[in-house]
């Protein structure tokens, strides 16, 4: 469980998360922190490189043999590729599997809310993912 605090002292508790197992590939595994997408029948996760069959974001089991666990909706944690603002969208980065703040504006290619600010590259940072399947 999470712990989200607000302006003051008020405090939201977050227990959401969806969550599923997936085989990895043996390939290219997926990474801690980092958005996995399905490839190959039978299909296996693989890190993201394109939006295309994008599944969630690896938060347990990920490496190259086994299950890894897949948080599809809810809190996590990824890997940004830049600057972030808490409470702007963010996007698949150009860079394989990471986060990508894409600003106050929501798009079609959203992935869910930043939940906190930064200013380095490669921070693994609290996100709200609020994934749409098509």
């Amino acid at each position: 469980m999470a712990r989200l605090q607000l302006a003051g002292t008020q405090n939201v508790r977050w227990t959401l998360r969806a969550a599923g197992w997936c085989s990895e590939s043996h390939l290219s595994g997926p990474v801690v922190a980092e958005w996995v997408q399905l490839t190959g029948a039978p299909s296996t996760a693989t890190v993201a490189t394109s939006t295309s069959h994008v599944i969630g974001i690896c938060i347990a089991g990920c490496g190259i043999s086994g299950n890894a666990q897949i948080a599809y909706g809810g809190l996590a944690s990824c890997v940004f590729d830049g600057a972030t603002t808490a409470g702007d969208y963010f996007v698949l980065s150009s860079t394989p599997g990471e986060c990508h703040d894409s600003g106050t504006g929501a798009s079609s290619t959203s992935f869910g809310r930043v939940l906190a600010s930064s200013s380095g590259t490669g921070v693994v940072l609290p996100v709200f993912i609020a994934l749409h399947f098509q």
